[in-house]
Order: C-alpha cells, then structure tokens, then sequence
C-alpha cells in the first residue's frame, strides 16, 4: 500500500486543525499520527480527556 508524501501528510494536519479551530473551539490540541497510508487523530480537551 503506498503511503502519502510529507506535503500531503502536513496539508491533512494543517486542515483538520484549521477545521478544529472553528468546528471545536473547546479543544486544547490536536495530534495526529501517520503510519502507512493512514492517519490517526486524537482530539485534546481543556481538561486534559482525550478523545480519539
């Protein structure tokens, strides 16, 4: 399977945060993770919960 190039993977991060920013404005962070062609997101609360 392939996987995709840094660009992509650094626009994917770069969209879902600014879509996070203004979808969820209660969320500290938003880290995401690439393995192969996949990408894992996990959504920081204020309170320290993550939701993934």
């Amino acid at each position: 399977m392939p996987t995709p190039s840094e660009h992509t993977r650094l626009s994917l991060e770069q969209r879902l945060g600014e879509h996070a920013r203004t979808a969820w404005p209660q969320l500290e962070r938003l880290n995401v993770r690439h393995r192969g062609a996949f990408a894992y997101v996990e959504a920081e609360l204020a309170d320290g919960e993550r939701v993934s």
